[in-house]
């Protein structure tokens, strides 16, 4: 089991939202007593990469490709959905920005799971 957590990326760098996804991501999965996973999609400098580290994330799906450089709503629902399930991810983080919002529902009916919108804060036991 595991939290997956989606992080974009802007030209090979991540941007402050990308950063408060992976610490969301690290105490949701701290409170469910399993592991973070985020994955990122393009190419990303691994220097960059590794400052998703400081957020408590220690393990980092990197899928790399020119077809993926650029943003494709089916083909990032597909990739996401796939690791979500080798991962057997509980819960999926995206971001409320456009790129999750086109992401999340397909995710969704894809996956056969809910959907929660908007959500910025942690449960509460």
């Amino acid at each position: 089991m595991s939290v997956l957590i989606f992080l974009e990326n802007w030209d090979g760098k991540f941007k402050k939202l990308s950063f408060e996804l992976a610490s969301y991501g690290f105490k949701l999965a701290e409170m469910l007593n399993t592991e973070p996973v985020a994955i990122t999609l393009g190419n990303v400098a691994s220097d960059e990469l590794k400052k998703i580290g400081k957020y408590g994330i220690n393990r980092m799906i990197h899928i790399q490709g020119n077809e993926i450089n650029s943003f494709d709503s089916q083909l990032f629902n597909s990739i996401i959905a796939h690791v979500a399930e080798k991962e057997k991810s509980t819960v999926i983080i995206l971001s409320n920005n456009n790129t999750g919002k086109a992401i999340a529902p397909r995710l969704s009916v894809r996956l056969k799971a809910g959907l929660g919108a908007g959500v910025n804060n942690l449960p509460r036991n």
